[in-house]
């Protein structure tokens, strides 16, 4: 991960990367909140959100494509790129 992220975007990038989730494949956003918390990070719910919202604006993630499953994340492409690029 080459770009600036926060510690919380990095942590929640990490989760995506342990899952061994890739482009387009979804992670709850339950599981991301307990995996970033679980890794000691800042795991308030609304610096998750926040964080969550800026890697979406920054291209990173997307929602899923379901509306009706539970909320869950996905990589983009780039995301995919940016994360397992090294």
């Amino acid at each position: 991960m080459s770009e600036s992220f926060s510690t919380i975007e990095r942590a929640l990038l990490n989760v995506f990367r342990q899952k061994g989730a890739r482009a387009g494949e979804p992670v709850p956003d339950s599981v991301l909140r307990e995996g970033v918390v679980y890794s000691g990070g800042p795991g308030k719910p609304e610096t998750i959100g926040t964080a969550l919202l800026d890697l979406q604006f920054r291209g990173v993630i997307s929602p899923a494509p379901d509306p009706l499953a539970a909320t869950a994340w996905v990589l983009t492409q780039s995301g995919d790129a940016t994360v397992y690029s090294g």
